[in-house]
């Protein structure tokens, strides 16, 4: 299944990199550097925790994954495709690359969001 990226994962170089999404009444979430970087990435996660994460929602620590990632969408992946991705992320160059930490909802943000709106 092509599930894949064509081309490696590369932080950009501009400010926009941080670019997070707010969802009203949760706070501000900043993506996640999904290269295999010990520090700041999925470096320390096995291929493993990896497949968890995105059937279960559940990070390694037992904490659930930010609300603006879809596990529950990624939940219905079949073992093998769930594998391929873990495979996948744990194959990329890593990058050192820190970002935001999620935000309250009364907190103020320092980097640029976008605010999810649903249809009423």
């Amino acid at each position: 299944m092509g599930l894949l990226p064509a081309s490696p994962i590369r932080p950009s170089r501009s400010p926009a990199r941080w670019v997070g999404f707010e969802l009203p009444g949760l706070g501000i979430f900043y993506p996640s550097n999904l290269t295999p970087d010990d520090e700041t990435g999925l470096g320390r996660w096995s291929e493993d925790d990896i497949v968890k994460a995105l059937k279960t929602g559940v990070r390694p620590d037992g904490r659930e994954l930010v609300p603006i990632m879809p596990w529950r969408s990624f939940s219905a992946l079949t073992d093998e495709d769930a594998r391929a991705i873990a495979e996948y992320l744990k194959s990329v160059p890593p990058v050192h690359h820190a970002v935001p930490q999620p935000l309250g909802p009364s907190e103020h943000a320092t980097h640029p969001y976008m605010t999810v709106v649903t249809p009423q």
